[in-house]
């Protein structure tokens, strides 16, 4: 029998009268591998380990080779970087990506929302703006993803009346999952989108949206509340010229922009927040600099074809920071952070790519020409490489069990770098620690 239970949320807090707007990774094949993933030719060997991110140079001699896979392998549970504006309550985030489904609640017939919403929800990811969601992670190796996939959606008549109370939004999401409209999906985010003609009770006056999770049948499903700002009279949103002449609907992407963000890095409301709110709370109504868009309305960030006004989100680095992106550093996994399957970086001048294939392996390719170095994990089930916060890049399998290790745990806050002559190494404070020896490329 279906099941579900609720837990609180957080709300999105209105817009105070003083702040009103003025109108004013491609995919790599392992052809050049093995069957066992080991590589068909050896690479090459470099002597040294030249290249910008060191400090002083070291000959491949004095490098430790990778470790077998399950040696020095530190337990999974590290400490996450922390000290950055914003606290971590010990809880998971949200590190395979989000599955993105709308429940278009009441009557949106001949609204343009139901083409300007799920055009931001295939947009938002992959954006520099939604990289700075990537600065998160738990103590379980996991790292939020810039990756978000826009699902489906489905339509629901008033199931729960005009006027909703909060604990309705949960069942409208159940209702959409028992009944078929949507599938259960544990990296989903559902929103419920609600018409004009719809109240809930708080809406406007002490919140413009919320996110929390319900149990569904055995599954934590996340989903946000989102209602048609137009009735809130700017208490949600500008009252002025939109970029995409839908009030309604600009200002509920900026609501929904807050909620996903919020959810990827808070997902059970155990992880990052404090007495200050979660990561969008912290930027709430904050827009930083804005440019006019062709109808006279104001944006600041363009996503796929479209203009829109979006809040800055927390960046959780250094001092910490509101931000509109966050480009990263071309080539480098950082302390923390994780190439899940099918994911890949790239050395700054694009001639080399480290690839977290679907098939386990974790792969170095010269672009065009072939692998240089492997992990050698083709077909054992491995589903992420992580640069953990002691310094060891391991490949895990689905079930967190070690694959393989580069063998240089006890050397916090190293990263990994894949250079432009074509090695890869990993660093702690400037000083080479290990290296895959393929440089001279």
């Amino acid at each position: 029998m279906p099941t579900k239970s609720f837990h609180r949320s957080f709300g999105f807090k209105v817009l105070s009268a003083a702040l009103l707007l003025a109108p004013a990774s491609c995919a790599v094949s392992p052809s050049d591998l093995n069957d066992d993933g080991t590589l068909a030719a050896p690479a090459a060997d470099g002597s040294t380990i030249p290249e910008r991110f060191t400090a002083r140079l070291l000959g491949s001699d004095a490098l430790p080779a990778p470790a077998p896979g399950g040696e020095n392998i530190a337990a999974v549970g590290e400490a996450v970087s922390t000290g950055h504006g914003i606290s971590y309550n010990g809880g998971p985030v949200m590190s395979s990506g989000a599955n993105i489904y709308f429940i278009w609640y009441g009557n949106w017939a001949n609204n343009s929302a139901t083409t300007i919403l799920p055009d931001w929800a295939s947009h938002v990811g992959g954006s520099p703006y939604f990289n700075i969601n990537t600065t998160y992670s738990d103590n379980s190796n996991g790292t939020v993803q810039n990756s978000v996939t826009y699902k489906g959606a489905t339509s629901d008549s008033y199931s729960r009346g005009g006027a909703l109370a909060n604990n309705d939004v949960g069942t409208i999401v159940a209702s959409a999952i028992n009944g078929g409209k949507l599938p259960l999906d544990s990296n989903g985010v559902y929103f419920v989108l609600t018409s004009a003609d719809v109240t809930n009770a708080g809406f406007c006056s002490s919140f413009c949206g919320y996110h929390t999770y319900e149990g569904v049948n055995g599954v934590n499903v996340k989903f946000a509340f989102i209602g048609n700002a137009t009735q809130c009279g700017g208490s949600c949103g500008t009252l002025g010229t939109t970029p995409n002449g839908n009030a309604g609907a600009d200002d509920m992407v900026s609501i929904m922009t807050h909620e996903l963000e919020e959810t990827v890095t808070d997902p059970l409301l155990n992880a990052w927040t404090d007495s200050n709110g979660e990561n969008a709370d912290k930027c709430a109504w904050q827009f930083g600099s804005q440019y006019t868009t062709g109808n006279g309305g104001h944006a600041n960030v363009k996503l796929g074809n479209r203009d829109y006004l979006i809040q800055e989100n927390w960046l959780n680095l250094g001092s910490g920071s509101c931000a509109m992106s966050y480009a990263g550093a071309c080539g480098a996994v950082n302390a923390a952070q994780s190439l899940m399957a099918g994911q890949s970086t790239s050395s700054c001048d694009g001639r080399f790519t480290l690839a977290m294939q679907t098939d386990g392996n974790l792969v170095l390719y010269w672009n065009g020409h072939g692998a240089l170095w492997a992990s050698g994990t083709y077909q054992k089930g491995g589903v992420r490489a992580t640069m953990q916060a002691d310094g060891n890049l391991v490949v895990y399998n689905a079930s967190n069990a070690p694959l393989w290790a580069s063998g240089t745990w006890g050397h916090s806050g190293s990263k990994l770098a894949v250079q432009n002559d074509g090695n890869l190494v990993i660093y702690q404070n400037g000083a080479a620690i290990w290296a895959s020896n393929t440089s001279g490329h």
